[in-house]
């Protein structure tokens, strides 16, 4: 929307600079008159011409700005998930062994008492 307020106003600045222009006596007398109404409307083309390059080269920075922007969410938000998922596999791995140090323990707690039982009879 911004980017239309500029364009606007360029065209309007253009426009108006080139109404003046076409109403103003020529300032120098030696000067042929022009041949026809496109040769009047030059000033004109050639206004609007660079208000239009200008708005467009704004329009290019500005995309790449947001280009940019978007990359730089783009690969935060990626390097959140992996970072979500490497934590993910360590609590896995970890639940992982808990169950096989219970497991262990279980093992050797019977095996203890085995032992026991085997000395107290």
């Amino acid at each position: 929307m911004e980017m239309k307020k500029i364009a606007c106003a360029a065209l309007v600045a253009a426009a108006s600079m080139s109404a003046a222009l076409a109403q103003a006596p020529a300032s120098s007398p030696s000067s042929p008159p022009p041949l026809s109404d496109a040769a009047a409307a030059l000033p004109v083309v050639g206004s609007l011409s660079g208000a239009i390059r200008d708005a467009e080269a704004r329009m290019r920075s500005e995309l790449k700005a947001l280009g940019e922007l978007f990359q730089r969410t783009v690969a935060s938000q990626v390097k959140l998930i992996f970072n979500r998922l490497d934590d993910l596999e360590v609590d896995s791995r970890l639940a992982m062994l808990e169950r096989k140090v219970d497991v262990f323990v279980k093992e050797l707690d019977d095996l203890i008492e085995e032992r026991v039982s085997h000395f107290t009879k």
